[in-house]
């Protein structure tokens, strides 16, 4: 066997990326990880925009830590590490490196599993290496591995070079992008956020004249400056650009299965994952807004792909 596929998912966000995930995880040849969005390289490359991640972890760690009980031995070291979690989730960035480290060296002879997944995943934020290492001990002995978090849609080409030298001793590194209508993205997003923060006013189709522009939507929907980044960063064939819009389909399917070296797989494709619910119509004036600010994606994607896809997909293009 060569080397395993690693999948690096990097959108787009509401595109789909939750569907993809779960239809590849029960494959017999796929061994992916939990959570599906890992956040290690967005928030390691991009501390001010993705570092809340990084600061969620540590303070879901100190939490963990908080309800063990240490060894009297312990019980000092256990506090100071933390104390030190809790700062560097309130932002003092590095503040647990130094203690992290030493209980990685020296753990205690009874953990919870969550508790050391949890410790594990927020030394990565400094040590990419760790990351590398726990998807090589996961792949063992089988054909796909991968991280799929949208977020990564935000990196440079200079971080995906870094990524792909920290994979590429070990994996047959392959990229998926994911596309979508940029304003039937947008508006999915604010759907799931009135989803998440139980809105009851001021819902998506209300508030979307006046905030489709806002730089968490339209970072996210800047799909020229991330293929860009990815084409200037890997060789085409192990890139693949598809449409949320056809990613339903035996066909497309059958491409992407293709793509990353598997065998055939037919996934539930009525059943769609972390959907949220229509409770409005956008009022025309503002789709029409957003047609216009975000006419330059729509345009690239026309050039880049062929007038025809985009047209016959996009109900806004």
């Amino acid at each position: 066997m060569g080397k395993p596929v690693f999948l690096l998912g990097v959108g787009a966000h509401k595109a789909g990326t939750s569907f993809l995930y779960n239809a590849l995880k029960p494959h017999p040849q796929a061994a992916f990880v939990r959570p599906k969005e890992m956040h290690v390289f967005d928030a390691h490359f991009l501390p001010d925009t993705c570092g809340q991640f990084h600061r969620q972890r540590c303070a879901a760690l100190a939490d963990r830590l908080a309800a063990e009980t240490p060894a009297p031995e312990r019980t000092a070291r256990h506090a100071a590490l933390a104390t030190a979690l809790r700062a560097e989730a309130d932002g003092a960035a590095g503040a647990a490196r130094d203690l992290l480290a030493a209980e990685a060296a020296d753990p205690p002879a009874m953990r919870q599993k969550r508790v050391a997944t949890l410790l594990a995943h927020v030394r990565m934020h400094y040590d990419l290496d760790l990351y590398a290492a726990m998807f090589r001990e996961r792949a063992r002995g089988h054909a796909l591995t991968g991280d799929i978090t949208p977020a990564y849609q935000m990196l440079e080409a200079e971080h995906f070079a870094a990524i792909r030298d920290l994979l590429a001793p070990d994996f047959d590194l392959r990229v998926v992008f994911l596309m979508r209508d940029p304003i039937e993205r947008v508006f999915s997003a604010m759907r799931m956020d009135d989803r998440n923060q139980k809105r009851t006013r001021n819902l998506a189709h209300e508030r979307f004249g006046e905030t489709f522009m806002h730089p968490k939507h339209s970072r996210r929907t800047d799909y020229p400056r991330l293929i860009k980044a990815l084409e200037a960063t890997f060789p085409p064939e192990r890139l693949f650009f598809g449409f949320y819009e056809t990613l339903f389909t035996p066909e497309t399917f059958a491409r992407l299965t293709n793509f990353l070296g598997l065998g055939a797989l037919t996934p539930d494709f009525d059943t769609r994952v972390n959907a949220s619910p229509t409770r409005g119509a956008l009022p025309p004036e503002a789709t029409a807004a957003a047609r216009k600010f975000y006419a330059p994606v729509y345009d690239f994607c026309m050039a880049r792909f062929g007038a025809d896809k985009p047209r016959a997909l996009w109900p806004n293009a």
